[in-house]
């Protein structure tokens, strides 16, 4: 008599298979298609790395999902470790360029080390492979492959959920932090240099302003005179005179 196979949960089996080849076909795109300047494929590439990594971790947090209550001791393990391995090799991706070329921060930047490159697309390439087979082979077997008696993957989510609990009963906060440290981190690159299109030009009226502060003066803005709202002077304000504090002794722009 066969075993009946146990109902999954959340993403159909079907579709969890076809995330995870998904993100093998992405890495293949950019080097299928022809391009006349290596420069353009290493920043085609690295939309790919990154597309395929969110695949890659779809399909595979989809799957651990689906066999939550499967021992952690199993095919699992392949597919965590897929997960893991995808992520470190960003990580190592993202620190290398901040250490390296910092001007090259940004998308479609971090692939145009080409020392780097080839571990990051190796360690991708793999770990979605991993992911693609494993997600197939359990949809074809029905479960995945148990390697020893252990704690199921919601047990053990429940064990590390308890060590960290006090980040996880606290997720706006921590959503807040982990947004501020991604802008904070340009900042912190380029240090005193101005971040951002818009940034020159809200330092630049700033500027005048400081050196002669009013509620609905007119200012040069944008190429030309404007009465610009005053609740954007007044509350940058303060850290403009902070920044320069002998700023309100200068003359005004013409």
């Amino acid at each position: 008599m066969t075993k009946p196979r146990q109902r999954s949960q959340g993403l159909p089996p079907r579709h969890r298979v076809l995330l995870g080849f998904c993100a093998v076909a992405v890495l293949l795109a950019p080097l299928a298609l022809p391009s006349a300047e290596p420069l353009y494929l290493l920043i085609r590439l690295d939309y790919a790395l990154l597309a395929s990594l969110i695949l890659t971790t779809a399909a595979g947090l989809a799957d651990l999902k689906a066999h939550s209550r499967q021992p952690i001791a199993s095919a699992l393990l392949l597919e965590i470790a897929a997960i893991a391995v995808a992520w470190l090799a960003r990580v190592y991706a993202t620190v290398n360029i901040l250490v390296t070329a910092p001007y090259n921060f940004y998308l479609g930047g971090f692939t145009l080390d080409t020392r780097t490159t080839p571990i990051l697309y190796a360690a991708t390439m793999l770990s979605s492979l991993l992911v693609a087979l494993t997600t197939a082979l359990h949809h074809l077997a029905g479960a995945p492959l148990t390697l020893a008696t252990s704690p199921s993957v919601q047990e053990f989510y429940r064990s590390l959920a308890s060590l960290a609990g006090a980040p996880l009963n606290h997720t706006v906060l921590v959503a807040f932090l982990l947004g501020l440290a991604v802008r904070l981190a340009p900042e912190l690159v380029w240090g005193s240099r101005l971040v951002g299109w818009d940034t020159v030009s809200y330092a630049a009226h700033l500027r005048d302003f400081a050196a002669q502060p009013s509620l609905f003066g007119t200012y040069y803005w944008m190429g030309g005179s404007r009465n610009v709202p005053p609740l954007l002077d007044w509350v940058l304000y303060p850290a403009a005179l902070l920044a320069e504090p002998t700023q309100s002794s200068r003359p005004t722009r013409p």
